[in-house]
């Protein structure tokens, strides 16, 4: 009887699958355009240090 590698799994299962981020896309597909929209704001908003300064300034106050 062959001796098994219990941790590796059998050749015929084995399957390279490549990733690829050149086309967002098919990412976000899924997504309308008011979530999208949404989701920029938000990202846009964090990337004014003021206004995060300001919201954590009232996180800590609750």
């Amino acid at each position: 009887m062959p001796k098994m590698d219990i941790l590796k799994a059998p050749s015929h299962q084995q399957q390279e699958k490549t990733i690829s981020f050149d086309d967002t896309s098919v990412a976000f597909a899924n997504q309308s355009n008011w979530q999208l929209k949404k989701t920029f704001f938000i990202f846009a908003a964090m990337n004014r240090n003021w206004l995060v300064k300001i919201g954590t300034f009232f996180i800590k106050l609750f």
